[in-house]
C-alpha cells in the first residue's frame, strides 16, 4: 500500500486497503488471539484451527472468484493477490507460532528475510519496471505457500473438527477488525478515491511498524525471555508509561504549531493534511506499540480476556471518527489514527497496572 502510494496509484491503494480490511475482519476475528494463546502455553487445539482456517480461506476465495466471474463485484487483480496472501499467512501463522512455542525460531527468521526481499522487488517493479508489477505481487502473494508446502507433513491433521472459538477472544479480535474497516469505508464514502488513498497510505506508514512489533516481535520476545510479572518488570512498565507521556507532550506541542500554521495560512490543501497525517500517525505508532506491548502481556502472560477492553476501544473510536469526520472534515481525520493509538494505550495501561498490583499484592 505504501509503495503504490509513493507512485500515486490511488485506485490500487484503495483496492489493497479494502482487501486488507475485509480479510482482516474475517480472519483476525476467527483467529481469536490464537498466536498469543499458543505462546502462553495454554491448551490450544491447533489441529482444529488448521482445518478452520483452510476451509474458511477456500470458501472466501471461491466466493470472490464467483462474484467476479458473474460481474457481481468488480475486483482488481491486486485485490485477489492481497486476499490470497492474507489467507496463506493466516494458515502459516499457526505453524510459526507452534514452532516458536518449541523454541524453534529458524522458520520465522527465514520467512521474514524472504518476505523482505519480496517487498524490495515490488518496490523495484513499481518504480523502475512497471511491466512486472503484477508478477512481483504474484511472488509476494505465494511466499507463505512455499513454507506451508515444505512443512505440510508436519501439520498433524488427526481428525476433521471445525475450530472451536473462544467467544471472548472472538469479540476482542472482531472489534479490532471492525474499527479498521469502518474507518476506511467512512473516509472513502466521504471523500472519494484520491483523498482516501492518501490517508490510507499515511495511516499505513504509522501502523506498519507497530503491527510488525506487536504481532510478531513482542510475543516472540516475551516467549524467548520467559517474561514474568514481578516488581522489576512493573518498574519497566512504569518507565514505558512515563516515556509515552513525554512523547504525548512533545506531540501536542508539535501538533499545535502545525495547526496554527495551517490556520494562519488558511491551508486546506489535501497534500498538507496528508503530510500532517503521516507525522501524526508516526507519533501514534509510539502509543500503539506500548499499548500493544501491554496487551500482549495482559493476554499472553496474565492469560486474561480482553474482550471488554477492545469493545470499549471500538466504541469510542467509531464515535470519534464519525464525529470529527462530520464536524471538522479532513482536519479531523488527521487525528483519527492518533486517537485510536492513544485510547489503546490508555485502556491497556490502566488494565495492566490494575492486574499487576493485584497479582503482586
Amino acid at each position: 500500500m505504501v509503495i503504490l502510494g509513493i507512485i500515486n496509484n490511488s485506485t490500487e491503494v484503495v483496492s489493497i486497503a479494502f482487501a486488507h480490511s475485509i480479510t482482516n475482519l474475517i480472519y483476525t476475528s476467527l483467529s481469536a488471539n490464537a498466536r498469543l494463546r499458543i505462546l502462553s502455553m495454554m491448551h490450544f487445539d491447533i489441529n482444529s484451527q488448521y482445518i478452520l482456517r483452510i476451509v474458511v480461506s477456500i470458501i472466501f476465495i471461491t466466493i470472490l472468484v464467483l462474484f467476479s466471474y458473474l460481474n457481481i463485484l468488480k475486483i482488481e487483480n491486486i485485490f485477489f493477490f492481497v486476499v490470497i496472501r492474507k489467507s496463506l499467512d493466516w494458515v502459516l501463522e499457526l505453524y510459526i507460532s507452534d514452532s516458536e512455542n518449541n523454541f524453534n525460531n529458524n522458520l520465522i527468521k527465514s520467512y521474514l528475510f524472504i518476505d523482505a526481499l519480496s517487498y524490495f522487488y515490488i518496490l523495484y517493479s513499481c518504480i523502475f519496471n512497471t511491466n512486472y508489477i503484477i508478477f512481483s505481487f504474484i511472488i509476494w502473494a505465494f511466499i507463505p505457500f512455499v513454507f506451508l508446502f515444505k512443512n505440510f507433513p508436519n501439520l498433524k491433521f488427526k481428525y476433521f473438527e471445525f475450530g472451536k472459538l473462544n467467544y471472548n477472544d472472538f469479540l476482542s479480535t472482531f472489534s479490532i477488525g471492525f474499527v479498521i474497516l469502518y474507518q476506511r469505508v467512512f473516509i472513502y464514502l466521504m471523500w472519494g478515491t484520491d483523498v482516501s488513498a492518501k490517508f490510507f497510505v499515511a495511516f499505513a506508514i504509522g501502523g506498519a511498524v507497530s503491527s510488525l512489533v506487536n504481532t510478531i516481535l513482542v510475543p516472540s520476545y516475551i516467549k524467548r525471555n520467559k517474561f514474568q510479572l514481578n516488581l522489576n518488570s512493573l518498574n519497566k512498565i512504569n518507565k514505558a508509561i512515563k516515556f509515552n507521556i513525554l512523547i504525548i507532550l512533545v506531540s501536542i506541542i508539535l501538533l499545535s504549531f502545525n495547526i496554527i500554521y495551517n490556520v494562519i495560512n488558511e491551508s486546506v490543501i489535501v497534500s498538507n493534511y496528508y503530510i500532517s497525517s503521516v507525522i501524526i500517525s508516526i507519533f501514534g505508532s509510539f502509543f500503539m506499540i506500548s499499548g500493544g506491548l501491554f496487551k500482549v502481556i495482559y493476554i499472553q502472560v496474565i492469560n486474561k480476556n480482553n474482550d471488554l477492553i477492545e469493545l470499549l476501544i471500538a466504541f469510542f473510536s467509531i464515535i470519534f471518527i464519525t464525529f470529527v469526520g462530520f464536524t471538522y472534515g479532513i482536519l479531523g481525520l488527521v487525528f483519527s489514527y492518533l486517537f485510536i493509538s492513544l485510547i489503546n494505550f490508555i485502556f491497556y495501561t490502566i488494565s495492566l497496572k490494575y492486574e499487576c498490583k493485584r497479582l503482586i499484592n
